[in-house]
């Protein structure tokens, strides 16, 4: 019984250290200002581009927008940022959380662009997600696919 025992004590020490280590990992989001869950979705209107910034390794992974479309249409949505070894995650979402589509923005890369098709009007979400990199400002847009309104992808805000 005394090996059967300092097994079993062994055995829960290192889970309770394990369990430990796990929660010193921190909470990813700690630091993302209140958009970092789709309940908590910031407006964004279609044509404008919205500047926002994100630090993967600093608490600020994920930002999510919500956008109110006016009737159904195929959209276009395009992401730049200023880090070029910032890496993202974009996904498109239709209210109930199902997934419309996804783009991903490598390591070097200058932007990233998604066309989802919006089947009704409504509201939907984007979720912009770092992945990796340094902290960066970003450049985010949705807009009617082949709209003029707002310009074209070259007209990227000044800063």
């Amino acid at each position: 019984m005394g090996r059967a025992h300092a097994l079993a004590v062994t055995a829960f020490a290192l889970a309770v250290g394990l369990g430990a280590l796990g929660g010193c990992a921190g909470d990813p989001e700690a630091k993302s200002g209140g958009d970092a869950y789709r309940n908590e979705a910031q407006p964004m209107p279609m044509g404008e581009w919205q500047v926002d910034d994100i630090a993967y390794g600093e608490g600020d992974r994920t930002d999510w927008k919500a956008i109110d479309v006016p009737q159904p249409a195929k959209l276009t949505i395009e992401l730049s940022a200023d880090e070029p070894d910032a890496t993202f995650r974009l996904g498109f979402f239709d209210r109930h959380g199902v997934p419309l589509g996804r783009a991903i923005r490598k390591e070097g890369q200058a932007t990233a662009s998604l066309r989802v098709d919006a089947a009704s009007k409504g509201r939907y979400f984007l979720m912009v997600q770092a992945t990796g990199g340094p902290p960066t400002s970003y450049q985010v847009r949705v807009q009617v696919a082949g709209s003029s309104a707002g310009g074209g992808s070259s007209d990227l805000p000044d800063f």
